[in-house]
Order: structure tokens, then C-alpha cells, then sequence
């Protein structure tokens, strides 16, 4: 049976035309609640915004290195904090495991594992769903923090005492547990995730139709069926595009029109990866929402401040935990951010040698060189023009007496 020979009336059942799409979006806003579907956990990363916002702050801050003031004392926590912190993990994937799970969950937690002396010997990344956290109060105050860690199979549960974990915690209201800044992105990912749905219920339905074919004769569902089938054969497919299309007598074909600026409404709004820069501290430079007059120096600047200063100073607040018997001070060398012009970067060593700040060995260091290993490499120098302030009292009180003759007291 072919259609060409039938008086019939067929119309697409799937595809609604742009106007339906725009009523059923507007009913799932009015209808449903779209903070319904709520975000937690790994579930914020299913927005691909988040992702690269997440991803780029922690992999930032994991790529950067810690240095000591004391580097030869504390070489081995050195090896822990930039190599290898156990036998299964790489400094880089601890770090990175930290600032994901402080910026989704809002707390991080690392075990200690210490020798006799009471330093750290191993460090170990605990999952938040495997840890609780008990407060010991008496009636006015928490006296101790004990954090229970269920065991891989989840049968035992061991208790660790609050100075052998490092707890790293954001937006605590309490100094004790922290809190996901990505609580204030639940509107905006319901948002996006509902628009990101609506296009792809667009493109995968509504773009396909052809339109709609009429008559005023009544037609069987069988009929319908074949109907349906036979016209997709003939003009359905890129082979088939823009070809001419003819219809026998009493046949009516509607194309649908589609609404292209809802989608392009919807398809250029950056408002969610605006706020989301926003909750997370990003320059929306980073995020590619803005361009800036600044260089990039200075641009590396904005972004080690205003965004990797917070989650730099969180890590090394908890490292003081690392040995118990004397006091270790760490820091982030953040060189890769501050010098990034060559020519800077050696005017500023030369000014920090000259002033006696550092040594030779230390400048070599500083551009990737090796240390001379010598007695020049380990030498400081200081500036003739510069005197302690006693020898210039001293030197203006014998040019006064040289001048005025011996000066006596009346």
C-alpha cells in the first residue's frame, strides 16, 4: 500500500513543535520544584562548569611544592609533603585528593602514621564517608575531638586522636567541622541541569521532525503506522535533505518552525559559570567570561591571591601536627606564579643577593641551576653602602668631634 494512493491524515505523535517545548519547560518550573533535584557529593561534578573550576584549583595547588625553614632537619616530612606520603599515593594525588574533597564535601582528612619519636612517617588520605567525628564535652566547651574511621569492610572501627589527623576543614562556623562552599550552587545546578535537558530533549526530538501532514479523512492506528513508515522511508536522512518533496491529492505537509533564539537563550547563558566563579574565588578571566588589562604576571598574581592563597593557607595550618616532639614551619614556594618574567626574575635575585638575603647556591636554585658546591655557592655578601645603625652613630659623632675640635661635657 502506498501513501501516494491514500486520502489520509497523519500527524507526528512524538515531536511537539518549539511552542509545546516552551509550555512543557515552563510547566516543569511552575510544576515541579527544581531544587528537588538536589546536588551531593561526586554528583556536583556531573556539571561540567564545576568540573573545570574544581579541577583547576586542585591541580594547581597539588603542582605546587613545600619548602621548610629548616630543609636539611626536615628532608624527610619534605619527601612526605612533595613525594611519595606512602607506599600506594603520590604527593601530587594527595594534594589534589585534599582540595577536591575540601571544596565538595568541605572536609579533608589525612591519618598519621608517626615512629617512636613521635614524627611522621606516613600519611595516609581517609574517604569523609569513612570517618566520624565525636566531640568530648564537659558543660561549657569540647575538650577533645576523636575521629572514628570505619575499616575497608566496614566490620571495625578505629578511634584517632585529633593531633594524628590532619583535618582540613572550609567555612567552619564551629573551628570544627567544615562545610562545602558548593551548598550556594544548588539553585544554579538545578538550573543548568534542567536547561542542559531541555536542549537535548530539543535536539533528540524536536529537531528531527519533518512537520506534520494533514487531511480530513480518518485514519486507522494501522494505517497511521504504515503512513508514518513509508514517508520516513522516502524522506527521511542527510540524503534526503532539502530534496524536493511531492505529495499526492488531499495530503497537507507543515513544516515545524523552530524557536532559535530560545536556544540560543539558553545555550549562551553564563550566569551559572559566573557564580560559580563567584562561590569558588575564581577571576572570571580563569573561567573565560572576561578579558583583562593586566599581564600575566600580574594576572597569575590576582589568581594565587584572591583563589589558591585560602586553600594554601587550610593545608599548611594543620601541618604543625607532623612531628610532636619540636615545632616545624612550612610554606608553598609559589615561584611558578610570582616569576614569570625571566628579566624580573633575575633583577629581583640580584637585589636579594646584593642585600645579603641569599646566597649564590640559593639564586641557582631559584632558576632551576645546580648548587656550585663550594665555598663561593654558600657565601653571602653585603652592600658597602649599608652599615649597622651604631657604626653610623659612631661614624657622625667622630665627624663631629674632627670638625668642632674635642667635645666635653659642661
Amino acid at each position: 500500500m502506498s501513501f501516494f494512493k491514500r486520502n489520509i491524515t497523519v500527524e507526528q505523535p512524538f515531536i511537539p513543535d518549539s511552542t509545546e517545548h516552551v509550555v512543557n519547560m515552563l510547566n516543569l518550573a511552575s510544576v515541579n520544584d527544581w531544587n528537588d533535584t538536589y546536588f551531593s557529593g561526586l554528583d556536583v561534578l556531573t556539571n561540567a562548569d564545576v568540573m573545570s573550576a574544581v579541577n583547576m584549583i586542585a591541580s594547581d595547588v597539588a603542582g605546587l611544592r613545600l619548602t621548610s625553614k629548616d630543609i636539611e632537619a626536615d628532608k624527610d616530612l619534605l619527601k612526605l609533603l612533595n613525594v611519595r606520603p606512602n607506599a600506594t599515593m603520590t604527593a601530587y594525588n594527595l594534594k589534589f585528593a585534599i582540595i577536591l574533597n575540601l571544596i565538595i564535601y568541605g572536609n579533608s582528612y589525612v591519618e598519621i602514621v608517626r615512629n617512636e619519636a613521635g614524627r611522621a612517617i606516613e600519611l595516609y588520605f581517609i574517604r569523609n564517608s569513612d570517618v566520624t567525628i565525636k566531640k568530648m564535652r564537659d558543660s561549657f566547651r569540647v575538650k577533645e575531638i576523636i575521629y572514628e574511621v570505619k575499616s575497608l569492610d566496614s566490620k571495625s572501627i578505629k578511634k584517632v586522636k585529633s593531633n594524628d589527623m590532619l583535618h582540613y576543614k572550609l567555612m567552619s562556623t564551629d573551628g570544627i567541622v567544615g562545610q562545602s562552599l558548593l551548598k550556594a550552587l544548588q539553585n544554579e545546578l538545578s538550573v543548568s541541569k534542567n536547561s542542559k535537558q531541555f536542549l537535548d530533549s530539543f535536539f533528540r526530538h524536536g529537531t528531527h521532525s519533518g512537520g506534520m501532514i494533514k487531511t480530513d479523512e480518518d485514519l486507522s492506528p494501522e494505517d497511521v503506522k504504515i503512513l508514518q513508515d513509508q514517508f520516513q522511508q522516502v524522506n527521511a536522512g542527510m540524503s534526503n535533505a532539502n530534496k524536493v518533496m511531492i505529495l499526492p491529492n488531499g495530503l497537507d505537509y507543515d513544516a515545524i518552525k523552530v524557536d532559535t533564539e530560545l536556544i540560543k537563550m539558553i545555550n549562551s547563558n553564563n550566569s551559572s559559570k559566573a557564580t560559580i566563579a563567584s562561590v569558588l574565588g575564581i577571576p572570571l578571566h580563569k573561567m573565560g567570561l572576561s578579558t583583562s588589562n593586566m599581564d600575566l604576571a600580574q594576572l597569575n598574581q590576582d589568581y594565587l591571591i584572591s583563589t589558591l592563597k585560602a586553600y594554601l593557607d587550610i593545608i599548611l595550618s594543620e601541618l604543625y601536627k607532623l612531628d610532636e616532639q619540636i615545632e616545624v614551619e612550612f610554606d608553598f614556594n609559589t615561584d611558578d606564579y610570582t616569576n614569570i618574567d625571566t628579566k624580573q626574575l633575575h633583577e629581583n635575585l640580584k637585589i636579594e643577593r646584593e642585600l645579603g638575603f641569599i646566597n649564590v647556591d640559593e639564586g641557582r636554585a631559584r632558576l632551576g641551576l645546580k648548587p656550585l658546591g663550594n665555598e663561593i655557592g654558600t657565601q653571602y655578601i653585603t652592600n658597602l653602602n649599608y652599615v649597622d645603625s651604631e657604626i653610623a652613630n659612631e661614624y657622625q659623632l667622630n665627624k663631629a668631634t674632627s670638625k668642632g675640635g674635642e667635645m666635653t661635657n659642661e
